[in-house]
């Protein structure tokens, strides 16, 4: 009789346990965002089981060192310990869930919960996730390098500038909509300011064909320019990007060609006036008209010879 009893309170008491084991004290979930931008402001968020569990305390690390203290049992439950790194905002934050203020790029790091039960058993249970701060930059990517006009044959040398910011921007180039050869873009370079933040460049360097024109004339068809006198571009697109965040900015330039002037013959070639210079195509219009106009107002006429002296310089004005 004894044995059974023995038995059954040895049973009872593996039934307790499991019971106790099966409703002790367990982190549901710890919620940080996987990342926030430097300045902003986050929240971060703790939940435990069994809700109805009595608690002593939940506190919030960064690192090893304490930033927040919930006290149930206190007068004044919330208590906040100072950090160089992030300021907690002890009017919005209660129980599990604590407000981070202005994060800077130095409050990046391990962020701990940590929630301790009442007596008898003050047990202690955590759960931790990594916060990310980022800095993106404060304006789209800059390109520099372009001149006013190019003719084909032309080197392009252009150079894409992003930053500063945290991580690196990834930068990458189009031509007309389409990623240029490998062998025309060099590798990216990040540099660091005296803040820390990194600074990205790309360089660009090609030589300039006429299967990169397209007529800004002709609904942007690439390719039909070359032979004909209109304005032909162009496109070039430099993109930075911060894929894990989701930021994305781009820049634009047109590389323009300089519009030609043609005359003509009927047997193809230039024209005679085509081929004349600026200052002899005026010069034939000037010793055209004048004669003309002096001739209009009744002026005595100057022979050929006279008007030419005349045109060469004031010093031969008064010519007889």
């Amino acid at each position: 009789m004894r044995e059974h009893s023995a038995e059954f309170l040895q049973l009872l008491l593996f039934c307790v346990c499991c019971l106790s084991a099966g409703r002790s004290l367990n982190i549901s979930s710890v919620t940080v965002p996987p990342w926030v931008e430097a300045g902003k402001s986050v929240d971060l968020g703790c939940t435990w089981a069994p809700p109805e569990q009595e608690i002593w305390a939940v506190r919030w690390y960064r690192g090893l060192k304490e930033i927040y203290r919930y006290t149930p049992s206190n007068n004044n439950p919330v208590q906040v310990f100072s950090n160089p790194h992030l300021q907690v905002d002890a009017q919005r934050s209660s129980a599990g869930s604590v407000r981070l203020l202005n994060v800077s790029l130095t409050a990046a790091g391990l962020f701990r919960c940590e929630v301790s039960a009442e007596a008898p058993a003050f047990k202690t249970v955590y759960g931790e996730k990594e916060l990310r701060v980022v800095a993106l930059p404060q304006q789209v990517p800059l390109i520099s390098g372009a001149v006013g006009t190019y003719k084909e044959g032309d080197w392009v040398d252009l150079t894409c500038t992003s930053g500063p910011s945290k991580p690196p921007a990834l930068l990458s180039f189009t031509l007309n909509g389409w990623p240029p050869r490998l062998s025309h873009v060099e590798p990216q370079v990040v540099g660091a300011d005296e803040d820390g933040l990194q600074l990205s460049s790309l360089r660009l360097r090609f030589v300039l064909q006429r299967q990169h024109l397209r007529s800004a004339d002709a609904g942007g068809d690439v390719g039909l320019g070359g032979g004909g006198g209109g304005r032909q571009e162009a496109h070039v697109r430099c993109t930075a990007a911060i894929p894990a965040v989701g930021y994305e900015e781009a820049a634009d330039v047109v590389l323009a060609t300089t519009a030609r002037f043609v005359a003509a013959g009927m047997d193809g070639r230039t024209s005679g006036a085509a081929g004349l210079g600026v200052g002899a195509l005026c010069s034939s219009w000037i010793m055209f008209l004048l004669p003309r106009l002096l001739d209009w107002a009744r002026v005595p006429r100057f022979s050929s010879q006279q008007f030419m002296l005349l045109y060469r310089g004031p010093e031969r004005w008064l010519v007889q």
